[in-house]
């Protein structure tokens, strides 16, 4: 028994499981004792079970068991001394033997007068016990009762080696310890890194959200300026070779409106128009927009969504945009054919429903990842796209609260992954005035009317291509180049509809509207500025 414990400490290093461990306890003991019947138990008692490692005779194996401790014993564990636990171990193993592979030899050795009970205890905290019961002497007659304990020699090397187990054990469990709290602070360093990682995201796509809601105010007004002209030369101009260099003047002038669309809608995204919305069949609807398109890439789409799940408050159409943008990257990404998965859930217990596209095309090169959601970020081919598109979901999914985050291995596809808040989503507050209700075109009669309009723009180019367009449509006009001169005009005449841009100097578009409201209600009037947009009627 001193030989054996002496090579204790080495047969039990670190790392190693604290069940290995055990077994290796038994083992030991086993080669050094002659015995019927030997065990080692711990006591798990946050997870309130037993783990067990026993063996009947020197020469059978060693067999294992977890025991589960009913929770009246798990707290009276709590309550005891470690002298005192036994027997309420007894009692958990005593009811649980019959369970167990060996659960005769087990009850039996419990109550055997012969069995030596050796605690191991670290600091006066059990942390389980080795049982053992000798093995009778080989020449004893039928009949003849048991020899009595062993020496108190013997009993004293046991005692020892339970001691040594003890020590090993937990300098095991210690190390098991700190292991599980490396890998908790490793985790919350990972989670720390994500935020700090997502708060510079968003803070640089909002200082680019800035510049780009800027720069689309200054495209916007020379754009519409170029468009108009363009749309009065046409008119004029006989020449079939004239007409179809203004036509493609025209054409990209709508491309370069569309590019700014899309910026905008990316700087400034509308508010939200939150109401009940059931996300599977806004997916439906995204599908069906791309159906004709699906088909002729030769895209199999797998649907995998949860029976039964709740609405959410969302804005339906900003969510189908977003649909709409995932599966037609995913067609892209795809372009020999393959299969899109769309999966659609609950996230537990978090309370968010989760969205999945998942595609089987080229996938994403790791040093591009952390740029996709980047404005203007693109991998694609010039002219294939200008690198809104996952910008522009990446605002649209913040501004309902949620996340979207992208995980890939080039070659074997992509993963877009979307979380939403089931509820408590504010309900947007939107403009509900008269300006909602009175903004429409003119009308084919007043047109034939021949209408008086007040156009008030500071820009000069703009101002003089409308009065021109329009005086060829039979209109009256006048013009002002801010809200000092609009106001000006309103009070030396009454005009049928009222085109005004919002951004000017001296008197903004707001106030003279404000004013024309007060004395005018029931003249139309339409916005035209370059940055016409929800939040600039708040």
């Amino acid at each position: 028994v001193m030989a054996t414990t002496c090579r204790l400490q080495e047969a039990l290093p670190v790392p190693m499981s604290v069940g290995k461990a055990l077994e290796k306890i038994v083992e030991l003991l086993s080669e050094a004792v002659p015995h019927r019947l030997l065990m080692g138990f711990l006591l798990h008692k946050r997870e309130s079970v037993i783990e067990c490692r026993l063996k009947v005779g020197t020469q059978g194996p060693i067999e294992s068991a977890v025991l589960p401790l009913e929770p009246e014993l798990s707290e009276k564990l709590e309550q005891l001394k470690s002298g005192e636990q036994l027997s309420l171990v007894e009692q958990a193993m005593l009811r649980l033997g019959d369970g167990l592979a060996l659960g005769a030899e087990v009850t039996e050795a419990l109550r055997s007068a012969r069995l030596v009970i050796l605690p191991l205890e670290s600091g006066g905290v059990p942390l389980g016990q080795i049982l053992l019961e000798p093995q009778p002497p080989s020449g004893r007659h039928l009949g003849e009762p048991l020899p009595g304990p062993l020496s108190p020699e013997t009993l004293d090397l046991l005692r020892g080696y339970a001691r040594a187990a003890a020590l090993a054990l937990e300098r095991i469990l210690l190390f098991e310890t700190l292991e599980q709290q490396a890998e908790e602070l490793a985790r919350m360093a990972r989670k720390a890194q994500s935020a700090q990682a997502q708060l510079y995201q968003s803070d640089r796509l909002a200082s680019v959200g800035r510049l780009a809601a800027g720069a689309a105010h200054e495209i916007n007004n020379p754009l519409a300026a170029i468009s108009a002209q363009a749309q009065l030369l046409l008119r004029r101009v006989k020449e079939e070779k004239d007409r179809q260099s203004l036509q493609v003047i025209l054409e990209q002038s709508t491309r370069i409106s569309k590019i700014i669309s899309d910026l905008m809608g990316f700087a400034r995204p509308a508010e939200p128009k939150i109401e009940p919305t059931l996300v599977k069949g806004v997916i439906e609807r995204a599908l069906g927009v791309l159906e004709g398109r699906i088909k002729v890439a030769g895209v199999q789409v797998r649907k995998e969504f949860q029976a039964d799940l709740p609405l959410i408050s969302a804005d339906a159409k900003q969510l189908e945009q977003v649909c709409l943008n995932l599966t037609m990257n995913a067609l892209q990404a795809m372009k020999s054919g393959g299969t899109l998965t769309i999966r659609l859930g609950l996230e537990e217990p978090a309370g968010r429903l989760r969205i999945e596209f998942s595609d089987t095309g080229v996938g994403i090169e790791p040093k591009d990842l952390p740029s996709i959601f980047d404005p203007f970020y693109t991998t694609k081919k010039e002219g294939e796209g200008m690198g809104l598109g996952l910008a522009i979901c990446h605002s649209i999914i913040e501004s309902h609260r949620g996340q979207i985050t992208a995980s890939s291995e080039p070659g074997r596809g992509t993963t877009f992954t979307i979380l939403l808040p089931l509820g408590g989503a504010s309900e947007a507050r939107r403009l509900q005035s008269d300006l909602s209700r009175q903004l429409r075109s003119v009308s084919e009669e007043r047109r034939a009317s021949a209408g008086s309009i007040l156009v008030v723009d500071d820009e000069e180019t703009l101002r003089t291509v409308l009065a021109e367009s329009l005086s060829l449509e039979g209109f009256s006009v006048d013009l002002a180049s801010d809200g000092t001169e609009g106001l000006d005009c309103l009070s030396r005449a009454a005009y049928d509809v009222m085109l005004l841009d919002l951004r000017m100097p001296r008197l903004e578009g707001m106030e003279l509207l404000s004013t024309v409201r007060r004395t005018a209600p029931r003249m139309p009037v339409i916005v035209i500025s370059g940055l016409a947009h929800e939040r600039d009627f708040k």
